[in-house]
């Protein structure tokens, strides 16, 4: 890990980078590794800046905060970058969970771009016994069922009859 100094208009006094190396400690105890790490200090009449540049494995984070009080610019810089750092570390964990997530379950998100499928659900409206064409119009209505296959008793073939939108009945007779 490189830390570097860098001081504009005024030499950087030696609390101020004690308070900087002790912060940049407990930030190394966060981040599995820092790189590298730029204090910039500037004094311009009665305002104290400082911008902070810190370089790991993970990103880069810039902050910087300007007050009239020297050791003040350098806590809020600091607590600035701890935020900034804490949102990137949580990006880049909802990235991985997120590219989990995706190899786990390839079909939702292609169902999810394509228009859903058809499903089919098995239907138990029809007879197996013979019956004449007003015995299935009784079982049509019975169970309130749309649409009804039976095997006609006169002719031996499958029918099927069904409720219109008119409110009579359809029969489909193959022939």
């Amino acid at each position: 890990m490189e830390i570097k100094f860098t001081s504009r208009g005024v030499d950087l006094p030696s609390r101020a980078r004690d308070y900087c190396q002790r912060r940049i400690q407990s930030l190394e105890k966060k981040l599995d590794s820092l790189m590298d790490v730029n204090i910039v200090y500037t004094m311009e009449k009665y305002r104290h800046r400082v911008e902070l540049k810190l370089k790991w494995r993970g990103g880069l984070v810039t902050t910087e905060a300007e007050t009239e009080d020297m050791m003040a610019s350098f806590g809020e810089a600091f607590d600035q970058l701890e935020k900034r750092i804490k949102k990137e570390k949580e990006k880049q964990r909802e990235k991985k969970r997120r590219s989990a997530k995706s190899k786990e379950t390839p079909l939702v998100e292609s169902q999810a771009s394509s228009p859903p499928a058809k499903r089919i659900i098995p239907s138990h409206d029809y007879s197996l016994k013979p019956m004449n064409l007003e015995e299935a119009i009784l079982q049509l209505e019975s169970n309130r069922r749309e649409v009804f296959l039976f095997l006609n008793q006169a002719t031996g073939n499958w029918n099927v009859i069904y409720r219109r939108k008119d409110g009579h009945y359809g029969l489909i007779n193959p022939e």
